[in-house]
Formats: structure tokens, sequence, C-alpha cells
């Protein structure tokens, strides 16, 4: 087994767990949040012209617990190897998550003495960008330490991002019912959904913007589960359904 003393901080160095098709980093912020980018292995974008953007990932989920950010809580996490869970303890926060076999549906198994607060997000994909994408991902790795070629990467760093802004994006729903939510991401060459279901006797409040779904939970300490499902257009014709 693989032991943590202290949460991936990034997602790409996020612990693996899938089942060949249904995959997710898991990472986090100690004392604050556990989080969850997931992905799928037929998710593949295109411009609306029909050119490549390449692989993308399905969405972010984010388990926000009580702890004050930036405090240090005693934190404890290990991957086990034999079952392919992921068994964390944050504080007061513990949780057991793992992916099913034969389905894609990532399990998240809670205990927590506090409110949680849980966030499905995907940014839209930019369309458009062409040639900026080397330069929106690689100066921040430039190593320069002058300030004029600091003040420089700055201000094409606006220009790009105010060019970025005219570009048309991919289309990203929300919605909401009881105890469950979804997301449905609509791209020029597909569509794809990821839900999400809370079970337990927890009281839940829903929200969504454009921005991302929200369930805010009131619990003791009775456990819940966090079921995610994620189906393409490529599966379905209607992967809100199907998910």
């Amino acid at each position: 087994d693989l032991i943590y003393l202290q949460p991936s901080p990034r997602w790409d160095e996020g612990i693996p767990l899938g089942n060949g098709d249904f995959g997710a980093l898991v990472c986090g912020v100690n004392g604050a949040r556990q989080e969850f980018f997931l992905d799928k292995t037929d998710l593949w974008f295109t411009q609306p012209e029909g050119q490549p953007i390449g692989r993308g990932y399905a969405a972010a989920l984010r388990v926000h617990f009580s702890g004050k950010h930036g405090k240090r809580q005693p934190f404890h996490q290990r991957l086990n190897l034999a079952n392919a869970t992921v068994e964390t303890r944050d504080g007061d926060f513990r949780s057991r998550t793992f992916i099913h076999s034969r389905h894609n549906v990532m399990c998240v198994e809670v205990e927590a003495a506090a409110k949680l607060r849980i966030e499905l997000e995907r940014r839209p994909v930019q369309f458009g960008c062409g040639g900026l994408a080397w330069a929106n991902g690689s100066w921040e790795n430039s190593g320069t330490t002058d300030p004029s070629e600091l003040d420089d990467l700055q201000e094409r760093k606006r220009k790009i991002f105010a060019e970025m802004q005219k570009q048309p994006r991919s289309d990203v729903r929300y919605g909401a019912l009881e105890n469950a939510g979804w997301m449905l991401h609509a791209l020029p060459n597909m569509s794809y959904a990821v839900a999400l279901k809370v079970c337990g006797t927890a009281r839940v409040a829903r929200s969504f913007t454009k921005d991302r779904l929200t369930l805010s939970i009131s619990i003791a300490r009775a456990p819940i589960r966090i079921l995610v499902a994620i189906a393409t257009s490529r599966e379905s014709a209607d992967p809100v359904k199907h998910a």
C-alpha cells in the first residue's frame, strides 16, 4: 500500500483510481477539502470546424468540510492496492473512495462531524485560440527573474486572456432534484453527463449557477455516500438519463 501524510496538492499529483474506462485523481487541501478530478477514456474534443482540441477532463468534484484553510490537521491517507480504495483521515473528516469495477460509478463514503459542501464543476472549453494555447500554458515555466521580462509576460498574458474572452465556448449546464444533481457538457463533436447523488439520512440543500452545482449538507456523524456516474453521447443519446 501507499501511505500519504499530506494530501496531493494538485490534480497531476493526485492518487489514481479507475476501472479502465472511468478514472479519478484524488487530491485536496489539509483541513479544508477533498478533491476528485474525473475523466473517461472516450472524452475527445474538437473545435466547431472539426479541428481537434484533444483530451479533456470530465469534471471536478470537491467535498468541503469544516476546517480552517491553512491550519494543519492530523492527516493520514492510504491507497489500498488490494481492493483499490483510497482511505482518508483528515482531522474529524473520514472518507473511503472506490470506483466500481464494471460500472462507471465512483462511491465516496464520508463521515464528518459538521456540515459538508459538495461542488461539481467543469469550466467551459474555449474555442478558437489556435496557437495561443502554447503561450497560455508555458509562460509560467519561463524561468526568468528579470523584472522587465516578467512585466512583458504579464502584458502578453493579459492580451491573450482578453482575446480568449471573445471566442465561443462549449456549453455547460447544471440541474438538481432532491438529493441529486447533474452536469451536461455539450461540445461540437460530443456531449457527456456527470450525475451526482447523496445517499443517507442527511438533509440536502441544492443550488446551481452557470459555474457549478452545489449540494450543502447538514450532517451529524452518520455516514453518507456520494455516488458519481458519467456517461457520454457515444454510449447513449441521452447521457443524463444513462448516467
